[in-house]
């Protein structure tokens, strides 16, 4: 269980904390522990997966920071993203696709996208 420590309460990846007036804020929390790293881009994982990873990070600070912290959150993974080998403009782009959204189809009789099939070579009887 956690406990509220001068008036921040951590939960999840969510730090919440009272204001004076008794209203909150919310930003991302990361433990003491936390060092900053990631898929480095010099890694052999394919771009795909690497720039995954910036996605992902830019996808949670969106929802989980308010309007407050955002900017703060940004410019810290931007420059988590260099010293993991990321150059700005993909970080930027991270952001970016972060905040356009996922691409959902809004048709309500569409309930599948698709159906894949596993290939199967030569006679399976």
């Amino acid at each position: 269980m956690e406990f509220e420590v001068d008036g921040s309460l951590h939960f999840l990846d969510i730090l919440i904390s009272k204001k004076c007036d008794n209203s909150f804020f919310h930003q991302v929390f990361q433990k003491k522990t936390h060092t900053d790293q990631c898929l480095h881009a010099s890694s052999h994982h394919f771009l795909a997966q690497k720039l995954g990873v910036l996605n992902t990070f830019a996808t949670q600070a969106l929802p989980i920071s308010d309007e407050n912290h955002l900017d703060d959150e940004k410019t810290h993974l931007l420059k988590v993203f260099n010293r993991n080998g990321y150059n700005r403009s993909q970080g930027l782009r991270a952001f970016f696709k972060a905040k356009k959204g996922p691409k959902i189809k809004n048709d309500p009789n569409d309930q599948f996208s698709g159906v894949h099939l596993p290939f199967y070579s030569g006679d399976h009887r």
